[in-house]
């Protein structure tokens, strides 16, 4: 193999040869590598003047059928938006219909557009040359000129996936998870400026407003109940719940007024304003701190040293539980006749409500009723004044005293 040296270049004392052209049609063919440019791109200083769009073809297609999306990236301020269609087709329509809204916001089209030279945008291109316009088309297979589009699709795929794999949603909501992803990137404040990109349009193109509110986010797929309106509701069903229960996917307007919220049971999204989210303080299933609330445990025992302060100690000592009906004989009607009322009403109480004392010599009004509903017995049965069979199975705070019995004071 013959080499042409056309120039040789001396390296201190020593006669070493440096090829600076070496024409050889073998190494030229064998050792080609892409030609990458380390050259800043020169970014306009207008707002909507120039774009960089893209187009990517997703998998599964929508929940509408979406099977494209193409962001759309400003370039002075990087402002994004998403377009999605469901054929190819329809995107020049959509990219038409995006530069009729830019007029009506500045009342001018946009200027430049950085895109490839796919067949989605010809009648694009050959409506924007009618107007003027002025596009930077990229060589076929080159994706590092139209970076800027590039790199903005991809960094909203990874963030679309993400939530999609966390919330463990379908995968069709993906155009709604996507939309959502760029609707806060716009809202995030860029390191180099501190000023996020929304807030940016806002000022060139002096509208009014320019700092967004952040006040309506919720992390997506946050458990929402949505309001049902009465036009909605039989009004008959008086105990019908006035909510049904969804997850957010998306937001409408710059304040977020309208909610789009997913509806698991018809498989469908639906607009509202009326919604309700859990509070990020709250212990329920929102999607906002990923806690999920625990079933409450079987209930315990009276007696079980976890229930303090939820069970009072009873008033019924274990030993007065255990006594048998006659551990407490009943007082003769001759005793009963023969007995003053404060000996009557200190005799029929237990001696187990030891908490308890009794005020002699005084008889309740409902007592006296029974009293004289009984003339053969001027007292009531013990048995009307202490339930005795389900007195140990049943946890009580207080003695379970029934009808007729003495005035009861706590003893301090």
């Amino acid at each position: 193999m013959s080499v042409t040296i056309k120039d040789a270049i001396m390296v201190e004392d020593l006669e070493m040869p440096s090829c600076l052209d070496v024409d050889c049609e073998a190494c030229l063919l064998a050792k080609s590598r892409r030609k990458v440019s380390r050259e800043p791109q020169v970014r306009v200083q207008d707002a909507a003047w120039k774009f960089h769009i893209d187009t990517h073809t997703m998998s599964p297609p929508g929940l509408t059928g979406e099977k494209y999306w193409v962001p759309i990236v400003d370039d002075a301020t990087r402002m994004g938006r998403g377009i999605f269609t469901k054929t190819k087709e329809e995107i020049s329509t959509r990219m038409i219909k995006f530069c009729e809204e830019i007029k009506l916001l500045t009342g001018r089209y946009p200027g430049i557009w950085r895109l490839d030279n796919g067949t989605e945008f010809k009648r694009f291109i050959t409506w924007g040359k009618k107007h003027e316009f002025v596009f930077e088309l990229t060589p076929p297979y080159t994706a590092e000129p139209n970076g800027t589009a590039e790199w903005y699709g991809g960094y909203i795929n990874e963030i679309g996936r993400t939530m999609i794999i966390e919330l463990g949603l379908d995968e069709t909501l993906w155009p709604f998870a996507h939309q959502t992803a760029i609707y806060i990137v716009n809202r995030l404040a860029n390191g180099e400026t501190g000023k996020s990109p929304i807030t940016l349009w806002r000022e060139l193109l002096h509208i009014q407003n320019t700092k967004p509110t952040l006040k309506h986010l919720r992390p997506w797929g946050s458990t929402a109940y949505v309001h049902i309106p009465k036009d909605k509701r039989v009004q008959s069903w008086k105990a019908a719940p006035r909510a049904w229960k969804g997850y957010l996917i998306g937001y409408e307007g710059d304040g977020g007024h309208v909610y789009q919220i997913w509806d698991p049971v018809n498989q469908e999204m639906k607009r509202s304003r009326d919604v309700t989210f859990h509070k990020p303080s709250d212990d329920h299933d929102n999607g906002e701190t990923g806690a999920v609330s625990m079933p409450p445990g079987p209930p315990k025992a009276p007696n079980d040293p976890g229930n303090a302060g939820i069970y009072q100690t009873s008033f019924i000592d274990s030993s007065e539980q255990a006594k048998p009906q006659d551990a407490y004989p009943q007082p003769t009607i001759q005793q009963v006749r023969q007995a003053t009322p404060a000996q009557s009403s200190q005799a029929i109480l237990p001696d187990s409500i030891s908490s308890y004392k009794t005020t002699p010599g005084i008889i309740p009004r409902r007592e006296i009723r029974q009293i004289e509903q009984a003339p053969s017995l001027h007292m009531p049965s013990r048995t009307h004044l202490f339930d005795r069979s389900t007195a140990a199975s049943r946890p009580r705070n207080r003695p379970t005293l029934l009808r007729a019995h003495a005035p009861l004071q706590r003893i301090t």
